[in-house]
């Protein structure tokens, strides 16, 4: 968490409640927030800090504010209109000229690709690097690309 000092173990234990509970209740609308960009809110950092302010009754509003919240809840709802076939979207899609629909497709694609994006994957040290590069060396050259990049060697 990014607080500018280190906090008590009071404090730890409060952000550690509130994470949670924002973790909970963003999760009831099937979305995920980093722990790290909870703690950049405001009311957030306000309840962590006080004892006695409690969450402010918009913490929520302000954590769907955050950009990957925004980016899902965007997402969800670009999915839910094209799921849609009578909504206004497929109007709007279907007077696009084919660039513009490949256009449209790509960046969809994209955002798709980025919310579905694995977790990064941590520094290998020399001697797992070593493995995997032994383990790469049994597979054929097109599954050994994917693989590399699967797990951060290229």
């Amino acid at each position: 968490m990014s607080f500018d000092y280190p906090l008590t173990s009071r404090e730890q234990a409060r952000l550690d409640l509130i994470v949670q509970k924002v973790e909970g209740d963003l999760a009831a609308e099937k979305l995920t927030v980093d722990r790290a960009e909870i703690a950049q809110c405001a009311s957030i950092r306000l309840a962590v800090i006080s004892e006695t302010a409690g969450l402010s009754d918009s913490y929520l509003d302000e954590v769907k504010r955050l950009p990957s919240v925004r980016n899902q809840m965007q997402a969800r709802e670009m999915s839910e209109a094209l799921a849609n076939l009578d909504s206004d979207t497929h109007r709007v899609i279907a007077r696009l000229n084919p660039s513009q629909k490949l256009t449209l497709g790509r960046q969809l694609e994209a955002q798709k690709q980025t919310q579905e994006a694995p977790p990064a994957t941590p520094k290998m040290d020399a001697e797992l690097f070593a493995e995997r590069l032994l383990l790469l060396r049994t597979l054929s050259p097109d599954v050994r690309i994917t693989t590399a990049r699967k797990w951060g060697m290229i």
